[in-house]
């Protein structure tokens, strides 16, 4: 039997036989999730950071892995939404607190 290195699998059609894997999309993967974290969490402003790396980490991973290119743009787009509906909100709700408290004369 032979010996296998870590990132070759054996086909079942002929165990001898010896293929690799399939291509690494981990960066782009990982830019996916910060991605929709920063998409779903966009009200929290401490997660808004998310939004930035889902970005850098979308860019690294469309120059370095080609095969996961799509997942890549898709965590770009998603983390740069989740990041500017951040924005918005911490403008639309600091103006909200400054109305109200010149309301209450403070």
């Amino acid at each position: 039997m032979h010996a296998r290195r870590l990132d070759q699998t054996v086909t079942a059609a002929n165990p001898n036989t010896v293929g690799t894997t399939t291509a690494k999309k981990t960066k782009a993967i990982v830019s996916l999730v910060l991605g929709v974290v920063s998409l779903l969490s966009f009200l929290i402003p401490l997660i808004g950071g998310a939004g930035i790396a889902a970005a850098i980490v979308g860019f690294i991973a469309r120059r370095s892995e080609p095969a996961g290119a799509r997942l890549a743009i898709v965590g770009i787009v998603l983390g740069i939404i989740g990041f500017v509906l951040g924005i918005v909100f911490f403008i639309v709700y600091q103006q909200q607190a400054m109305a109200i408290l010149e309301q209450q004369g403070l």
